[in-house]
Parts: structure tokens; C-alpha cells; sequence
């Protein structure tokens, strides 16, 4: 049997999470319909600072990339799970490598 190593990214490594369209819809399905003036008003409320004009940038998928501090702060204050909305790699070493991206 062979032996299995399993490689994980520090996430105080990684300075900001690839965001685009594909994201950006994602997090459409995960806010449940809230508006853009909606999600504002709970981040700003939770101490999380950010503007209507830059959460309607998130959610259109006009943002590249989005800080993952931010990212992280945003999933607590609209209590979104992580894990739906941020990528993970994991890489696996077994018999022959293989690089999994979630």
C-alpha cells in the first residue's frame, strides 16, 4: 500500500481569493436574494466596513479578486459557510500526483 501525503495552503499565506463571475454568482445563490444595500447594511453592522458600490462590484463579478481577510469577515457577518464560497487545494501524493482544487 502506498503511503498518501496531504499538502494544505496556510490561509494567513494567501492574500486574496480569485473572485470573478463564477464566484460572484456563487455568492449570489449563497446571499438568498438579499440586495446589494442589504448585504452592506449587515457587513457594516457587524464592523465589517465596506460599500454598496464595491459589494454591487462582488456581486456582479467585476472584482478579479477579493482580499481573503475580507472574504472571511463577509462569510461571518451574512453567515455564509466558508467552505461553499472559498476555494480549497488540497494536494494529494499517492501513486501518482494529483492537485485538487475546490
Amino acid at each position: 500500500m502506498s503511503e498518501i501525503k496531504r499538502m494544505y495552503v496556510l490561509a494567513s499565506s494567501v492574500r486574496s481569493v480569485t473572485w470573478g463571475e463564477a464566484r460572484a454568482k456563487l455568492f449570489r445563490d449563497l446571499i438568498k436574494g438579499r440586495s446589494s444595500y442589504q448585504i452592506a447594511e449587515s457587513l457594516n453592522s457587524s464592523g465589517v466596513g465596506c460599500s454598496v458600490a464595491n459589494i454591487k462590484k462582488i456581486m456582479s463579478g467585476k472584482s478579479a479578486t477579493v482580499p481573503l481577510d475580507f472574504a472571511l469577515s463577509m462569510c461571518k457577518a451574512l453567515s455564509i459557510n466558508p467552505y461553499a464560497l472559498l476555494p480549497l487545494l488540497e494536494i494529494v501524493e499517492a501513486e501518482s500526483s494529483k492537485i485538487l482544487l475546490t
